[in-house]
């Protein structure tokens, strides 16, 4: 029989106790590394000196999204850039409203994939498509829905090489809403910490910048050209290999994505991080598990405390601990970031997070078995 504060506790009570100490640990630690990186980040503009850029924007059958996003690129307050809309076999309006903005805005250039119904191809040809039309080295990539934070996005987020930025949904009331604003701010804050130690395996495709040349130099999407997903994660992390990958948290540089088909963005956004997953080194992988799973180890150790120990006292002391910490980090990034309605709802958030996210990881699984 063992004694924990005076009280005997038999073996499987002391391995509750251990299992929730290191769980509590290992998900505190992971937090306290995510927000100290991200609070670097956000300080950090990287800005230089004007460059000429080509900004790449691949649309299908989205008129209506490039009709109300589109000029919101066009009116950069930039020296030097040039604007691709890469047709991907639109039968909608789309041809009218590039016309239309072409009066307006000299910079805006279109090519084409012609619609066809025996062709098959995904995004990356589109993309493949524009960045051989580019007329510069620097190349900058969002889509039809989203929209940069003000005129001078570009300005601020100019880099030579391999970037990628923040972008989450614009704001909005409504839980679900918030839920999933909440869960983009962390997935950025994420692969930014861990692209600041070397270790990418995820971009942001509505916010990414890389070099032409090293695109070909690596033989761009090759290796994963059949694959539907990665034109964002799996690129930067192949171009990460030839140099270091640059992130920025910083407000100015944020890209706003459209509320309109949110949830459907959301999954969409998840269902492409997981099905890429399978292309991550071992290492990384079990790296980017580990936080969920130490929460969710924590919660369940937490019940079996409270369920099988009379240790209240010490399992709250720890609880409040962990919140004191949480809320110290995630006050300062939502301020930072612009995104102080999160605060108070980040709580139960963070609670449902973890399960969330191993649901879609299952329904990867089920999925990938399935093709």
């Amino acid at each position: 029989m063992n004694t924990f504060y005076n009280l005997s506790l038999n073996t499987n009570q002391l391995f509750v106790i251990i299992g929730f100490c290191l769980s509590f640990t290992t998900y505190i630690s992971f937090q306290i590394f995510y927000f100290r990186k991200g609070k670097s980040l956000f300080k950090e503009n990287n800005k230089i000196k004007p460059i000429p850029v080509s900004l790449i924007i691949s649309s299908k059958n989205q008129a209506n999204l490039l009709e109300k996003n589109l000029p919101a690129f066009l009116n950069q307050n930039y020296p030097d850039f040039e604007v691709i809309i890469v047709d991907n076999g639109s039968t909608d309006e789309t041809e009218d409203v590039i016309k239309r903005l072409q009066n307006n805005f000299p910079h805006l250039r279109k090519t084409q994939i012609p619609a066809d119904d025996k062709f098959n191809h995904n995004k990356k040809l589109a993309l493949t498509i524009g960045i051989k039309a580019a007329k510069h080295e620097q190349l900058f990539f969002s889509n039809p829905n989203c929209q940069p934070i003000d005129e001078n996005w570009l300005l601020n987020s100019v880099n030579t090489g391999n970037y990628s930025a923040y972008s989450n949904f614009e704001n909005k009331k409504g839980f679900c809403f918030n839920f999933m604003k909440y869960d983009l701010l962390m997935q950025n804050i994420k692969i930014a910490a861990f692209s600041s130690l070397g270790l990418n395996y995820a971009g942001n495709g509505n916010n990414m910048s890389y070099r032409k040349s090293d695109f070909f130099s690596v033989k761009g999407f090759a290796g994963f050209a059949h694959f539907e997903e990665g034109y964002d994660h799996l690129i930067l992390r192949k171009l990460s290999k030839k140099s270091a990958v640059k992130t920025s948290l910083h407000p100015d540089t944020k890209i706003i994505l459209d509320s309109k088909k949110s949830k459907e963005q959301w999954k969409e956004i998840n269902h492409s991080y997981f099905k890429c997953r399978k292309y991550i080194p071992v290492k990384i992988k079990l790296l980017t598990k580990l936080d969920h799973l130490s929460k969710i180890l924590f919660l369940v150790f937490l019940f079996l405390g409270f369920l099988t120990t009379k240790l209240y006292i010490f399992f709250i002391l720890i609880c409040f601990i962990g919140l004191i910490i949480y809320s110290y980090y995630f006050k300062i990034i939502t301020r930072d970031l612009k995104e102080e309605n999160l605060f108070l709802s980040s709580y139960i958030y963070g609670l449902l997070r973890p399960f969330l996210k191993l649901l879609f990881y299952i329904q990867n699984l089920i999925f990938s078995k399935h093709l």
